[in-house]
């Protein structure tokens, strides 16, 4: 388990979908970074993306946070994943904010 989340593994077409492992983080870290850059537009910013600096302390070792990899052969093709916390904004619109508070943002019962 890595961060008392079950380790999950799917093949879809060429597609591997998994948990995230430290092998993954630098390949993940390049995937955002790039997203960021190439599709949002606006960056690396410290203030909103500090876990993507620190993907393996972030999501890899906390219990209700997990990193998700779609990979393709070795290379980390997407990611997503979810921490127990709520959304901030900015970057996210403040409707998203309000439905999913910081107290039970992806926390199980």
């Amino acid at each position: 388990m890595t961060g008392g989340i079950m380790h999950q593994h799917r093949s879809v077409g060429p597609y591997e979908l998994q948990t995230a492992e430290h092998r993954h983080v630098d390949g993940a870290r390049s995937v955002m970074l790039d997203t960021f850059y190439r599709d949002f537009g606006y960056g690396y910013r410290s203030d909103w993306h500090h876990d993507v600096i620190d993907l393996a302390g972030t999501y890899l070792g906390p219990d209700h946070h997990a990193l998700f990899v779609a990979t393709k052969g070795d290379e980390v093709v997407g990611t997503t994943a979810v921490r127990a916390a709520g959304p901030k904004s900015p970057p996210h619109p403040r409707f998203l904010v309000q439905r999913y508070p910081e107290e039970t943002t992806a926390l199980t019962s």
